[in-house]
């Protein structure tokens, strides 16, 4: 089904207000303290814990429960915009872990110390994945190092082996990272170069660096950038850039997509956009997790194809008890057949919720339909 600009009511989007969660300080205190040498860091742990350590990590076990540390150098984080949020879900999905269920990802203030903190439902399991769920997971900043940490526990005693992990944590160096300190990227101005359509009252254009292309966001939304590839050759021959526009904070959710907008614009020498598009649009019909197809239209004109389609589907990422797991998603995608460009739109949000987010995310589309099939 196409969807349908609404014209009889402005839309209302609240001005969201993230803040991190509660100071946990954890007692009581540990006595032993392992000197960690190889990374310059002392350590309190659990008494009579075993320790086991090598060049940059170091585990403190006690038959059935392992705290695992691994200390990457401080410029592992260079590429997350000091978001230790996005980091750690980076951290996560490259050692093929599902991402935590329970409690997703965010900021969490461990005595003093503001830290990515996640929480699993199913520790010991692993749904699609390589490697079984830990308990709990965090990353911490400090000035030397970037510390990827792990509770690898089995099920119950949830309260009690969070303060054992906390109070771990809690003996690290202090956080450098500061969400109230954090300094929001500028919002750019579109390009001179495009005419864009008048947008929806609670809704404005917001530029793009390199490219003739702009995005539409509704008012107190955020958006956030990531480019996974250019060419660059007397000027930008080649990229692959993707967009997200979400609802919260991305420094709280992270940079894992769990609802509103993401888009991906791409161009390749190598790919003919209009059977990129004709292919994607096929397989998403039958992919993965897909329990059922709404609607779908193709449209084909002089200078576009664009393909869109309404799906239900579940994700893998979360458990079948969580909200998150059955999810209603709008697909378009978009060939530029002149310049040989793909865009591909997602919207996307729980089934639950989906009815109230489409008043928002049909505008969104339509708004980019206007923009690329001119």
């Amino acid at each position: 089904m196409r969807p349908v600009l609404p014209t009889a009511t402005p839309i209302a989007l609240p001005s969201p207000t993230p803040t991190p969660t509660e100071d946990y300080t954890p007692t009581p205190e540990f006595s032993d303290v392992y000197a960690f040498d190889a990374v310059g860091v002392s350590i309190r742990y659990p008494d009579g814990w075993a320790v086991s350590p090598s060049e940059i990590s170091i585990s403190f076990e006690d038959e059935d429960r392992r705290i695992y540390l691994i200390f990457f150098p401080a410029g592992a984080r260079s590429g997350f915009d000091n978001n230790p949020i996005a980091a750690l879900a980076d951290y996560i999905l490259f050692s093929s872990m599902a991402l935590p269920d329970k409690q997703p990802l965010h900021l969490a203030s461990v005595n003093g110390s503001e830290i990515a903190f996640g929480v699993y439902g199913n520790p010991g399991e692993s749904e699609g994945f390589n490697n079984p769920s830990p308990l709990f997971i965090a990353m911490l900043y400090t000035e030397d190092h970037t510390i990827a940490a792990e509770f690898i526990a089995p099920p119950g005693n949830e309260d009690e082996n969070r303060m054992i992990f906390e109070m771990v944590l809690a003996s690290l160096p202090p956080s450098v990272f500061s969400y109230a300190e954090s300094t929001p990227a500028p919002t750019l101005v579109p390009a001179d170069t495009l005419v864009l359509p008048v947008p929806p009252k609670g809704f404005h254009w917001q530029g793009v660096e390199n490219i003739e292309f702009a995005l539409p966001v509704p008012e107190g939304w955020y958006v956030r950038f990531e480019a996974l590839s250019e060419m660059w050759n007397l000027g930008l021959q080649e990229y692959e850039y993707r967009y997200f526009i979400t609802r919260d904070d991305p420094v709280l959710t992270g940079n894992f997509f769990s609802g509103g907008m993401l888009i991906f614009v791409s161009k390749d020498s190598d790919t003919d956009a209009s059977a990129a598009a004709a292919q994607l649009f096929a397989n998403i019909q039958t992919g993965p997790g897909i329990t059922k197809v709404i609607d779908s239209r193709i449209d084909k004109m002089a200078s576009t194809d664009t393909y869109q389609i309404h799906v239900e589907l579940v994700d893998s990422r979360f458990s079948p008890a969580s909200l998150d797991y059955e999810r209603t998603v709008y697909l378009v995608y978009i060939a530029d057949l002149n310049a040989n460009i793909l865009y591909f739109v997602y919207f996307d949000a729980t089934t639950n919720n989906w009815e109230d987010e489409w008043e928002t995310g049909q505008v969104m589309v339509l708004m980019l339909l206007e923009l690329l099939q001119k």
